[in-house]
């Protein structure tokens, strides 16, 4: 079944029963563009989110110097401004209010990260657990290094069944999963595995935003990107500030 050429019900239909659908994924060409642009980037280290690092007192570092961490993740507002999952999120947002049985999705978090080989096991993000970000949310995840076999590091899912799918896919892969089902990232044992996400809930703001500390940047950080629609941007408040209403002068008498 090709999930990626799915009806809007029909992946509705498969992410209730199963916690997860695939989804059109990025090309070749897109996945590379992003991967360029994340390497001119500084990084957290030993962080899978930028607030494990923080905590710690850690800044950020330049990724040639942190080869030897074995997980690595960019900066919030690095990820919000990433090419192309911006756009691929806006496009969801009808699929994933229909999911979360709300008129608004708020947009909470974007993160890219790098898990890699490596002798210790995160229980955080590598070994099953369930998310509580929310009272209901939804994740985009988006495969940025082909993940084609376990020695890669699948995402791994429990369905409504009691069943864990392994989801495997080349670069560019992506799919929509619900984290609250039991979950884990395969750790991987030959390269880095790369993925990037965006969430959705529907609590203004979600306890998760919360947690990590997230803040929007300005829309003129997104420039041209940035959506004309009044529905989307309140969607996407939580991490773009709109802009300011136009001032209006007072009239004199």
């Amino acid at each position: 079944m090709d999930q990626a050429a799915l009806t809007q019900s029909a992946r509705l239909d498969l992410l209730r029963s199963r916690g997860h659908v695939v989804i059109e994924p990025l090309t070749w060409q897109q996945v590379a563009i992003i991967n360029d642009y994340a390497r001119t980037l500084w990084v957290y280290r030993d962080a899978h989110i930028p607030e494990t690092a923080r905590k710690r007192g850690d800044r950020k570092h330049y990724r040639g110097h942190v080869t030897d961490s074995e997980c690595i993740c960019l900066d919030l507002q690095d990820a919000i401004v990433a090419p192309f999952l911006f756009e691929r999120a806006l496009e969801l947002t009808e699929l994933v209010a229909k999911y979360l049985g709300t008129t608004h999705p708020l947009s909470y978090s974007a993160n890219i990260f790098w898990t890699r080989p490596g002798a210790n096991v995160r229980p955080d993000i590598q070994q099953f657990h369930r998310d509580a970000d929310d009272d209901r949310f939804l994740v985009m995840f988006t495969y940025l290094t082909d993940v084609l076999a376990d020695q890669d590091g699948p995402h791994m899912i429990q369905d409504g069944g009691g069943n864990v799918r392994p989801i495997y896919g080349k670069a560019g892969t992506a799919f929509l999963a619900d984290t609250s089902n039991l979950h884990r990232g395969l750790k991987p044992t030959r390269e880095e595995r790369g993925i990037a996400w965006w969430r959705w809930g529907i609590t203004d703001p979600p306890e998760a935003y919360k947690w990590d500390r997230n803040a929007p940047i300005s829309h003129e950080e997104i420039e041209a990107r940035y959506p004309e629609d009044p529905y989307l941007r309140s969607c996407l408040r939580l991490l773009v500030t709109p802009p300011s209403p136009p001032h209006l002068p007072v009239n004199s008498r």
